[in-house]
């Protein structure tokens, strides 16, 4: 286990509770403070974009993302800027993103402010759940609807 963590930098110490069963606690290592190199890769962002700031020929994009952490990119392409401009403020979008990413302790990996440049986006869709069940329902020829009782037929598949 402590190989499966290691890259996380946490500790695994198990032994035997009281009741014959091996107990685990999960906790940071003494050298989880250490300062981690940042890491250059690619890898994708996920969040509501708040602005886009222009100065110079730079474009900074800010995004909020679902854990309410405010990232910053860089948007070197003009094209990437003006399509991603009627999103502000509306629903979540997908930015690729490459260049420097560093570890914050406790946020995680996120990328390096003005280090790491958006090289493209996709809006993502905010279908709700219920929506998506009444689609897949609404499948003609899936064999459930032709069915008196399809959580009857369910139900004895089951057991």
């Amino acid at each position: 286990m402590n190989d499966a963590i290691s890259d996380d930098r946490c500790h695994v110490h198990s032994n035997m509770g009281p009741d014959k069963k091996m107990v685990a606690n999960l906790s940071e290592a003494p050298y989880a403070d250490d300062v981690l190199p940042d890491i250059r890769t690619s890898a994708e962002v996920d969040g509501v974009v708040t602005r886009l700031v222009v100065s110079d020929e730079v474009t900074h994009l800010y995004l909020r993302d679902y854990r309410d952490r405010e990232l910053k990119l860089i948007v070197s392409d003009a094209t990437i800027a003006r399509g991603i401009a009627p999103h502000i403020q509306g629903g979540l979008v997908r930015v690729v993103a490459d260049g420097y990413w560093q570890r914050l302790k406790p946020y995680g990996w996120l990328p390096k402010q003005g280090a790491c440049h958006a090289r493209s986006f996709v809006v993502l869709k905010t279908t709700p759940l219920p929506q998506i069940l009444d689609d897949f329902t609404a499948i003609a020829a899936d064999g459930w609807n032709a069915l008196d009782d399809p959580m009857a037929a369910w139900k004895e598949l089951r057991r």
